[in-house]
């Protein structure tokens, strides 16, 4: 009888052990399909980053057919490779507030580089730009172009303010449009971290063209061309939606190649100790979790890219509520690759609110220039100076204004009449954000 029943039991268990086995492969099976679908889904939106990046308008007319990415590059990389010793003449790239230039040898140094701001103009003329970006190689994909666009940034804003100095106000305004242009192309058609440059870019210049619009000689003509550009920058203005469609992209590549166990330059094999902390369905294959995060990320940058479609006070908060319900997640690869979305939908808010302070400010400063003196409200600029009275992007609450300074409620939306905060900086926690408007 005891023969008999350790027969019976060796009997169940070899036959759930079968059972068990013949549920994992039919899952792996599964798991095969999924990364076949997501290798042709990825591929596909490849293409369509591809052709989308070529639409971007010339800055300047006429504009010069064929893609301006080359001229671009070598710019950035011009700059970049100025030898430390005449970068740190520009205050704005040594960064030390105590630091006084010596002006002489600071104008040599603009005037030796001039030519690679002629390569800028050049790249920005061009009717198309296609980044050279290998988005095949997933998150490995090498993006040359960060580090070297925040350098150039502070290059031609150190340039304006240089300009400034020297009383060329109108060529000085000229070299912040180049810079918020770079920033845009370096934020086109790139994953979030290119994002989050653009707005690094956007925020150097912005303060550039604070600073100047504060005591200015501008032009009425001038500051019209400004005001066009501005306007057409805005329309092609790389969004965030954009940058997570390409996150998106690069991150299912990778997980499709190491699921299939294709060499990828980036290893996912850091996840391999993190099975067990989530759920007990990924203690048998890694592969498994692979698959199975393919189609929560695909989920999670869909309403990603959705959130997009609400004003821009309302999207990073919107944004954390959908975050909270992707990191609740037991896949430890969703967990460990999903990024922190509501946080830059939060620093494209103050962007856009530093966007939308630049342009009023510049349509003031038309105003004046053509009146001789600043519009009683911000609705006497519409429609000839400005298409619209814009709200604050950044609290979706009216801009204040009064005698040529206009502002924005700040960080903590309380208008405090137009009292700034700490170093009028857009990320202090009380005051409100003001950009003066005077004409010397």
């Amino acid at each position: 009888m005891k023969r008999r029943a350790w027969k019976i039991i060796l009997g169940l268990l070899g036959g759930a052990g079968l059972a068990f086995f013949g549920v994992v492969w039919s899952a792996h099976r599964r798991a095969n399909e999924v990364f076949e679908r997501h290798d042709r889904l990825v591929r596909e939106a490849i293409e369509s980053i591809r052709a989308r990046s070529a639409r971007r308008p010339s800055l300047y007319d006429p504009p010069i057919e064929g893609n301006g990415w080359t001229a671009y590059m070598d710019a950035l990389n011009g700059i970049t490779a100025i030898p430390a010793e005449e970068g740190d003449e520009i205050p704005a790239i040594k960064g030390e507030p105590e630091f006084v230039p010596d002006r002489e040898r600071l104008g040599e140094v603009f005037q030796k580089y001039a030519p690679l701001i002629d390569d800028l103009r050049k790249s920005f003329r061009h009717d198309k730009f296609v980044p050279k970006y290998d988005y095949e190689q997933g998150l490995a994909a090498p993006m040359s172009n960060i580090s070297e666009a925040i350098r150039t940034a502070r290059y031609l804003s150190g340039l304006a303010e240089y300009l400034h100095e020297e009383g060329q106000d109108g060529p000085a305004l000229e070299a912040l449009t180049l810079g918020l242009a770079l920033g845009h192309d370096t934020g086109r058609s790139g994953p979030i971290v290119n994002q989050l440059v653009q707005i690094v870019c956007e925020s150097i210049e912005a303060w550039g063209v604070r600073d100047l619009l504060s005591g200015h000689s501008l032009e009425a003509a001038d500051l019209e061309s400004f005001a066009r550009k501005l306007d057409r920058l805005s329309d092609a203005r790389p969004s965030v939606a954009d940058s997570f469609a390409v996150e998106d992209a690069l991150m299912r590549r990778t997980i499709v190649e190491y699921g299939r166990g294709s060499p990828v330059a980036m290893s996912l094999n850091g996840f391999n100790n993190v099975w067990l902390r989530r759920s007990w369905r990924y203690f048998f294959s890694n592969r498994l979790a692979l698959a199975g995060a393919l189609g929560e990320l695909e989920d999670a940058f869909r309403q990603a890219r959705a959130v997009s479609g609400l004003a821009p006070h309302l999207r990073a908060e919107a944004m954390r509520k959908d975050a909270d319900r992707v990191m609740a997640s037991k896949n430890p690869v969703v967990l460990m690759l999903y990024p922190a979305v509501s946080k830059v939908y939060a620093r494209d808010a103050f962007s856009q609110m530093e966007l939308t302070l630049m342009r009023v400010a510049t349509a003031i400063a038309w105003y004046e220039s053509e009146r001789g003196q600043p519009p009683e409200k911000l609705a006497d600029l519409v429609p000839r100076y400005l298409p619209r009275v814009p709200a604050c992007p950044l609290t979706g609450m009216p801009l204040g204004y009064r005698d040529g300074a206009v502002w924005s409620p700040g960080k903590n939306g309380i208008d405090d009449g137009g009292t700034p905060g700490r170093d009028n900086d857009p990320d202090a926690e009380d005051g409100d954000v003001v950009w003066w408007v005077r004409r010397e």
